[in-house]
């Protein structure tokens, strides 16, 4: 709720005055096709947090000895992003709750940050505790961002969201997000129109 009054709030004045993080976010996707906080996009493949003796973990929600990925004084950048455990952790993010594949803004939370799925001692396919509210927000706002988003890219003649050119992943192929899943029953789908 407290999210829905603040968007109204911002609305009246604020739009092209204040920076609210959500807010750009999801404006940032709107316009671009792209995440700028991780807990929105499909991976946890995003950043490091770096400790002070030096260690190196995925997420600094997942400072744990099982997920040390190595240490800035030992181990080379490439090799911290390219490891198995920081793939691996990235990857999980993808197996949200079987509800999610149903919701009609997975693209904007892609079942949530991890943390916010209470339930397994790892990673867990319980539903975010803030489902019920992201649900709420967005059916309140999505229709006015996009509306904004449209008004943005006419004023700055932006066409594609696409930032940069890939190769298009075919329907039955694999989902270049890591789930292991056919592409037409992952991210395929995954359209907000």
């Amino acid at each position: 709720k407290f999210l829905s009054e603040l968007f109204e709030e911002w609305l009246k004045e604020d739009v092209n005055r204040v920076s609210i993080r959500l807010f750009d976010s999801i404006m940032e996707y709107l316009v671009y096709g792209r995440y700028n906080v991780c807990y929105m996009g499909k991976s946890c493949i995003q950043y490091f947090v770096v400790e002070y003796s030096g260690s190196v973990y995925p997420c600094d929600f997942f400072v744990r000895d099982d997920l040390l990925l190595g240490n800035v004084k030992t181990d080379s950048w490439e090799d911290l992003l390219l490891s198995k455990k920081y793939q691996s952790f990235g990857n999980q993010k993808v197996n949200w709750n079987k509800e999610c594949d149903l919701c009609p803004y997975l693209n904007l939370c892609h079942g949530d940050c991890q943390k916010f799925r209470f339930g397994a001692p790892s990673f867990s396919k319980e539903l975010s505790v803030l489902c019920k509210g992201w649900k709420m927000f967005y059916s309140r706002t999505l229709p006015r961002f996009k509306s904004i988003a449209e008004k943005f890219k006419v004023e700055h003649q932006i066409n594609a969201p696409t930032p940069f050119k890939t190769k298009k992943t075919g329907r039955n192929e694999p989902c270049s997000c890591g789930s292991g899943k056919k592409f037409k029953y992952c991210c395929g789908k995954l359209n907000i129109n």
